[in-house]
């Protein structure tokens, strides 16, 4: 008798113990996908965590990213034409040479962007925080950047052909070379603080 409560206890105890997750429990852990790969693979990756990144080169067209933190990533050369880019964070990303045409990309936080030779043109820029952001030689023709907060922003050598820049905030930025063509600047701030 006193053997068969012994052999009881030691099962019951061995019984919980798995249960508990304690010694000798051979519970399985899901491994999480790595997001890089996961976009590579699948043209996805909503709310991912892709700071800093390695994203150069790809052809991510149409890839929906919304809410993704791109912050610090490096997309120079990334064809980005007709991503879902809502919501999604862009600060310090290098977006060199990329190419966002034609895509939505109202209120992005570029803040801090490096956006050299980037293709923009007939994006939706409306409202996008682009403080600081390096746009020198990018294309920017007829994109809809009103209400853009472009203070401090460098557009050297920039390509406004037909673009909207209504009520934009160009205040203390680098306009030396750009080509302002046919743009609209009703009521934006200037570099000098005046408002058009």
């Amino acid at each position: 008798m006193m053997r068969l409560r012994l052999t009881n206890y030691l099962l019951m105890g061995t019984i919980g113990s798995v249960l508990m997750g304690g010694v000798g429990s051979q519970i399985p852990v899901q491994a999480q996908p790595d997001p890089v790969q996961q976009l590579i693979e699948t043209n996805r990756c909503l709310r991912c965590n892709l700071t800093n990144a390695d994203l150069s080169g790809l052809d991510l067209q149409g890839a929906n990213l919304k809410g993704a933190n791109l912050q610090g990533a490096n997309l120079a050369g990334t064809n980005l034409t007709g991503a879902n880019l809502r919501n999604v964070t862009l600060r310090l990303a290098d977006l060199t040479n990329a190419n966002l045409s034609g895509t939505n990309l109202a209120g992005i936080y570029f803040t801090q962007a490096i956006l050299n030779g980037t293709d923009l043109s007939g994006s939706n820029l409306a409202w996008a925080n682009l403080v600081q952001a390096d746009l020198s030689y990018a294309l920017l023709n007829g994109a809809d950047l009103s209400h853009a907060d472009l203070t401090g922003a460098n557009l050297t050598g920039a390509m406004l052909i037909e673009a909207s820049l209504a009520n934009a905030k160009l205040y203390q930025s680098n306009l030396t070379d750009a080509d302002f063509t046919d743009a609209d600047l009703t009521g934006a701030i200037m570099p000098d603080g005046s408002r058009n």
